[in-house]
């Protein structure tokens, strides 16, 4: 009877372990409803310009407390165990992130895919002791959750993608702010400082420098619909004029499409205040 007993506990903790909150979004998922609208707008605009970019997934997860789905779990497993259930990341690569936040257990972690490595915990750890938690101590999660998703971003995400070696050492830790800011505005800007470098090209017509860059709507993107949009090259000397066509995302192509199937390997980094 003792061995029968024994044998449901096991059960029913392997069950309750199981129980998983589910995504609604590809990008942000505030179940404890610390961000506004505006907010919450400015963040998934940046998740799903990278995903778009780069391919990276980075999800954003708020919940008041873990003991609801996993009371007996560590921080560190629970984020894991999100992490592989939501697939988060492309299937082959594992490039994907969470960020988890539990508002009233007062902690959070980065979850990071099996395809970074151990050599990025400490930019994790950066990230969440240097732009998380400042703000999550003085009860603002919501700008918290806005600087620490950046920082991500510049940090990890843009230079991971960019197959580049996270900095280590005393040296990359005091550089690193001034190319992270560098990486986030190239990331944030690329169309406009590709346009911008249009004005170096000569034309073919008359060999002068200086061509222009205009881009118009031809069709309007919709939640559910990509739209088309022109742009237009033309040399202010000669009036010279080419054409091209580009897709305008659609508003929630990437929440809508779901996960890649990504996996962890337990990586990253946490943080209590």
């Amino acid at each position: 009877m003792r061995v029968l007993g024994a044998f449901l506990i096991i059960i029913a903790s392997a069950l309750a372990a199981e129980n998983w909150p589910e995504w609604k979004s590809t990008t942000v998922n505030d179940y404890a409803e610390v961000m506004d609208e505006a907010a919450e707008a400015r963040v998934t605009e940046q998740l799903d310009a990278l995903r778009k970019e780069t391919g990276v997934e980075f999800a954003v997860l708020t919940l008041r407390t873990q003991t609801e789905f996993a009371q007996e779990m560590t921080l560190e497993a629970f984020a894991q165990g999100v992490f592989n259930h939501w697939g988060i990341g492309d299937r082959k690569r594992n490039d994907g992130i969470l960020a988890l936040v539990l508002v009233d257990d007062r902690a959070m972690r980065i979850e990071l895919g099996l395809g970074y490595g151990g050599q990025w915990d400490r930019a994790a750890e950066r990230v969440v002791d240097d732009f998380f938690l400042p703000d999550f101590r003085r009860g603002d999660y919501e700008a918290g959750i806005e600087a620490g998703v950046q920082e991500t971003i510049a940090a990890i995400a843009l230079p991971f993608a960019d197959r580049t070696d996270p900095p280590s050492g005393a040296w990359a830790d005091k550089a690193m702010p001034y190319g992270i800011t560098l990486a986030m505005l190239v990331f944030i800007f690329r169309r406009f400082l590709s346009d911008q470098a249009t004005r170096f090209r000569k034309c073919p017509s008359c060999g002068r420098r200086g061509l222009r860059v205009r881009r118009a709507t031809i069709t309007a993107a919709s939640r559910s619909e990509t739209g088309q949009g022109e742009r237009t090259i033309f040399c202010p000397h000669c009036n010279r004029s080419e054409r091209d066509t580009f897709v305008i995302p659609s508003q929630s192509s990437s929440s809508s499409s779901g996960f890649g199937g990504g996996r962890s390997g337990g990586g990253g980094a946490s943080g209590r205040w």
